[in-house]
């Protein structure tokens, strides 16, 4: 594996039919940025050839949208990812990691934002397709599609701005040096 993408699933309706997190379907907004996500990431030149995605309807859904823009992409589709850790993403991911040349992970917060917070040495990017701290680690540069760092908290202040989570919806499109202060 060469590109690791990890990305959350987009905005889900509030509440599903049937009462449970696990069945929560992307709201309209959510199908729509990630297509949008998707779009970005293709623009880029950036097709995953496998992915990792989380059993449930938001992830799937997520995933779908990507799929609706870049084609079809092998993936599992796995319950194991439903809210997993950081640790189990982590392992899932170095279990797969000969699966191909860039691989997606579809999956839950907090485990998709520590996981990306980490130290790896990879080219790891971060997406959150809800657009709630998001970005993506291209290269040298950071794609921002949905957000300004906080600067306050402690992600921001060990220099980890890029996955801020309490940044704020302003510069959409931005693109910045790896590792800057904004």
């Amino acid at each position: 594996m060469k590109q690791l993408i990890l990305m959350r699933h987009a905005k889900a309706e509030k509440d599903a039919e049937s009462s449970e997190d696990f069945d929560r379907v992307l709201a309209k907004r959510g199908r729509e940025e990630a297509r949008s996500v998707a779009e970005a990431l293709k623009a880029y030149g950036v097709k995953p050839d496998y992915a990792i995605v989380s059993e449930a309807a938001r992830t799937r859904g997520t995933f779908a949208e990507v799929e609706a823009v870049m084609g079809p992409i092998r993936a599992d589709i796995t319950k194991d990812a439903y809210n997993a850790s950081a640790d189990t993403l982590r392992r899932m991911i170095e279990a797969r990691e000969d699966e191909g040349q860039c691989v997606l992970v579809v999956a839950h917060n907090p485990g998709i934002q520590v996981l990306a917070a980490q130290p790896s040495g990879a080219c790891v990017g971060i997406v959150d397709a809800a657009g709630e701290g998001s970005a993506v680690l291209l290269g040298k540069h950071v794609l921002v599609p949905a957000f300004d760092p906080c600067g306050q908290c402690d992600i921001c202040r060990r220099g980890g701005a890029a996955v801020c989570p309490l940044g704020t919806p302003r510069t959409r499109g931005k693109r910045l040096r790896a590792n800057s202060r904004w």
